[in-house]
C-alpha cells in the first residue's frame, strides 16, 4: 500500500465506543481498509482477540448452524439429538444472487457514467 499510494503511514483516529470493545490495542489482530467503489467511502475492518466470558454454569448448550444448502442446523451439548431445518435455500439464493449482481452492474454504470 505504501508503494501504490506513495504514502509513509496512516494514522487513525477510532471512537471510543470502537476501544472500548477492543479494550486494548494488544487485542488487534489484523486491520485492512476497503474502498466501497460505489459510495467512495473507505470501511476500516479490525479483527481482534476477544476475552472469554466465564460460563454461568450452563449445563445445555444449543448450537445453530445457518447453512448455505439447509435453512438451519441445530445440536445440543448433551444430547445425540439434532435437527435439520430442511428448506431448500439454495435455489433461492441463487435467485437473489443473480438480481443482486443485475442491479449491481446497474448501478455501477450509473456511477461511472457521473464521474465522467
Amino acid at each position: 500500500m505504501k508503494a501504490k499510494y506513495q504514502m509513509k503511514n496512516i494514522k487513525l483516529k477510532l471512537k471510543e465506543k470502537v476501544l472500548k470493545l477492543i479494550g486494548e490495542l494488544k487485542n488487534i489482530n489484523q486491520v485492512t481498509i476497503k474502498k466501497d467503489y460505489f459510495s467512495g467511502e473507505y470501511y476500516l475492518n479490525i479483527v481482534y482477540i476477544k476475552d472469554k466470558k466465564e460460563t454461568k454454569g450452563y449445563t445445555n448448550i444449543m448450537s445453530i448452524d445457518l447453512g448455505l444448502d439447509n435453512l438451519a442446523t441445530i445440536t445440543f451439548l448433551e444430547n445425540e439429538e439434532s435437527y435439520i431445518i430442511d428448506e431448500k435455500i439454495k435455489s433461492r439464493r441463487k435467485y437473489f444472487d443473480k438480481n443482486l449482481s443485475y442491479y449491481q452492474s446497474i448501478r455501477y454504470e450509473t456511477n461511472k457514467f457521473k464521474e465522467i
